[in-house]
């Protein structure tokens, strides 16, 4: 993303670029977002490598689960 300087508005062509990138950003944007906020993926609670590992593919498979629940619309009866 290009951003303006002091006195220095950006160019017609990286106003184009940001608006073409940002179509696409704000979808990586709001996963991670999601992750952070719910399973609080930002930080590992483990130091060896293989363990990290594991526990963010399961917390980004709980992600996945969530919006394949929410995208089902499971309504509690």
């Amino acid at each position: 993303m290009f951003r303006a300087g002091r006195n220095h508005p950006p160019g017609a062509w990286q106003r184009k670029f940001n608006r073409l990138v940002a179509k696409q950003r704000w979808i990586i944007g709001q996963s991670f977002g999601t992750l952070k906020g719910l399973f609080h993926g930002g930080r590992a609670r483990y130091i060896m490598r293989e363990k990290a590992e594991a526990e963010l593919t399961l917390k980004a498979e709980a992600m996945n689960l969530l919006k394949a629940a929410n995208r089902i619309d499971l309504v509690a009866a």
